[in-house]
């Protein structure tokens, strides 16, 4: 018959996210006495957890019939008008809540987010710093600050309000995404990584953070964690079509060619309008010459969407490949009417014309080409090869592979070029093989040095990959992405 007891075991209950058996104990509270304020601000705590924010407001407006000036059932009232995106009625109820107390820091912060809401920035920013006047350790008012002003573009001092806030609570999660987010947009990629490590320790089911730790894996090389945070995030959303579809491509990456078959596949069962898993899948089985499978995925992706550009240019590339040149010229061309000057378009059409032996036009087209992009290394390549056909053009085709070996130490490198295919199939010892080669001819080469330290990375011999990119950062002390990935490296070691 202890109306306390009941309140307490329901507070238990709430605190470990049973609502119902909480309401239940809740209302036996009341049965005993009706009188108790208490009990009604902890229902409405309940509702609001729920976020039934209408019934919430009914159990705070009963305990201030049974006492009109608690400003705990005040303050709640003003937040549940907020959480349910009345701003007018919540700031009428915070106000009343400072008449009671000025010094309520939770009330001058809800009072800024009532002003954010309404995007009176300058207000808002007010009501936060008279919050962490009251209370420096008030980490929420903390956040709010540093949202608004990583805003307007003040990063330095919204990080600086993010780490005040992670020093009073470090396991605040609201936190630990935001500063994952704030490095990753300022390019720290491995100082965003070990803050979406740290969210993903506390609170692993969450599929966005999962998602961007795949993204940002997958662009700096690592492919084998790529894999495992898009995985952990398929086994939460077992139906995620776009999911599935990056595993495919990332097992596609890493040579793992049936598994990859599987989740393309897989991807397509689950979303049969999208336009965008057909493309990946007919690249993929282009790149590994099962081409009247891949012809199917192009010729669908693009009933779905009629200006596809990519899906044009694959499906040339594929009939080239099986020397069906005039079908080929039928894509082409529809490619180039949606973008007339899309230079990897007209580049096509300038071999195509190659291919098929008319060097005037394939000289006419690679011009335009260079005349778009003057540093295309590859179009100056190819002119030459046209110019070549023509004794009395050998002098221009030399200036055109001159100027191709100027933007493209590479382009002609018959083991580098060699080593790009193997990486493209999967093969990643045999493409070591052939950059090391390379390097023989070419030894102090960057772009090997990268190509090795990508491919190192694939089977997780990471000491020598750290070897590979250090030396790559010696040469491009101001290379980002190599300073991430030299970051995570390290850890890793």
């Amino acid at each position: 018959d202890n109306p306390f007891a009941f309140n307490n075991i329901g507070l238990l209950y709430l605190q470990l996210g049973n609502f119902t058996e909480a309401l239940d104990f809740f209302t036996k509270s009341l049965q005993i006495d009706p009188e108790n304020y208490l009990t009604y601000n902890n229902i409405g705590d309940v509702h609001m957890k729920l976020k039934d924010y209408t019934k919430a407001i009914d159990s705070y407006l009963k305990v201030l019939q049974i006492n009109p000036d608690d400003p705990v059932a005040i303050g709640n009232i003003g937040n549940a008008y907020l959480k349910a995106g009345d701003p007018e009625k919540s700031l009428e109820y915070m106000k009343k809540s400072l008449e009671i107390n000025i010094y309520d820091a939770y009330a001058h912060n809800n009072i800024g987010l009532v002003y954010l809401m309404q995007e009176k920035y300058d207000e808002a920013v007010r009501q936060f710093e008279k919050s962490l006047e009251i209370n420096p350790q008030y980490p929420e008012a903390h956040v709010n600050l540093a949202r608004i002003y990583k805003n307007k573009g003040m990063v330095e001092e919204a990080e600086r309000h993010y780490k005040l806030a992670e020093e009073i609570d470090p396991r605040n999660l609201f936190v630990i995404k935001d500063l994952a987010i704030l490095f990753f947009e300022r390019g720290e990629l491995a100082k965003a990584i070990e803050y979406y490590k740290r969210y993903i320790n506390i609170s692993p089911n969450d599929i966005e953070v999962l998602e961007n730790m795949g993204y940002i894996y997958q662009e700096l090389g690592f492919n084998e964690f790529a894999a495992w945070a898009f995985d952990k995030a398929r086994e939460i959303s077992k139906n995620d079509a776009f999911i599935i579809n990056n595993l495919a491509q990332i097992y596609a990456s890493l040579g793992k060619t049936d598994l990859a078959m599987d989740y393309f596949q897989m991807s397509i069962e689950m979303d049969q309008n999208n336009s965008i898993l057909y493309y990946n899948y007919g690249k993929f089985l282009s790149r590994n010459s099962n081409f009247d499978l891949a012809e199917n995925q192009f010729k669908t992706a693009l009933d779905l969407d009629p200006n596809d550009l990519a899906s044009y240019q694959e499906y040339y590339d594929l009939l080239v490949k099986q020397n069906k040149y005039k079908d080929a010229l039928k894509i082409l061309q529809k490619a180039l009417e949606l973008s007339p000057d899309n230079i990897y378009s007209l580049n096509r059409l300038g071999l195509f014309f190659l291919y098929t032996n008319d060097e005037e036009k394939a000289i006419k087209v690679f011009k335009k080409v260079i005349s778009l992009k003057p540093d295309f290394a590859e179009s100056y390549k190819n002119l030459g090869d046209a110019y070549q056909k023509d004794q009395e053009k050998f002098q221009d085709a030399i200036e055109s592979y001159e100027k191709a070996k100027e933007l493209d130490p590479l382009i002609a490198a018959a083991h580098f070029q060699l080593g790009n295919v193997y990486l493209e199939l999967g093969l990643f010892r045999e493409a070591i093989d052939e950059f090391n080669k390379n390097l023989e001819e070419f030894p102090l080469n960057i772009e090997t040095f990268k190509k090795l330290g990508y491919l190192r990375i694939q089977l997780k011999i990471f000491r020598e990959a750290l070897e590979d990119y250090n030396y790559v950062l010696e040469k491009e002390p101001d290379n980002f992405k190599v300073k991430n990935i030299i970051k995570i490296l390290e850890q890793e070691i």
